[in-house]
């Protein structure tokens, strides 16, 4: 889940409400439905961990075409509650700092900033219909200062 939503850029309440009909496993590609009224979009699925890691969770659910990628302990999909407790105690453990589960949406954005994707691809993948939405991630990223040195 961690990976997802840094890779994808989700708002937990995103990545708790994937679904096998969002995920296509042969074409490694998924849909991505934004909240907040963003706008949806399509992603691959282009780290190889990432689709591994969905191939064996398709493979070990009960029902795995039909309802939610994430599912708790009792089979019950995993709440947005849920997953900011077990972050933070994920964060906390591996990092020493709890963080909010927040910060993995500005990771990815800052990420893709900082690999040199242009302002406006990074609005479209992250969902955002305002540009200025966007603009927080470059004050984030530290490429633009680059080239400065003392």
């Amino acid at each position: 889940m961690v990976l997802m939503a840094f890779h994808h850029g989700f708002r937990v309440s995103e990545l708790t409400n994937v679904k096998w009909q969002h995920i296509d496993l042969k074409s490694g590609q998924i849909g991505v439905k934004r909240m907040k009224n963003g706008i949806d979009t399509l992603h691959p699925i282009s780290d190889k961990r990432e689709l591994l890691i969905l191939r064996r969770i398709h493979r070990n659910q009960q029902k795995p075409n039909a309802g939610f990628v994430f599912k708790n302990e009792r089979g019950y999909p995993v709440s947005v509650n849920g997953f900011q407790k077990m972050f933070g105690k994920f964060s906390e453990l591996a990092l020493g700092v709890k963080w909010n589960s927040h910060s993995l949406r500005h990771a990815c954005g800052t990420t893709l900033i900082d690999k040199g994707h242009d302002l406006r691809t990074v609005q479209v993948y992250m969902g955002h219909k305002n540009i200025k939405n966007t603009t927080v991630y470059l004050h984030e990223s530290s490429k633009q200062f680059e080239k400065i040195e003392w």
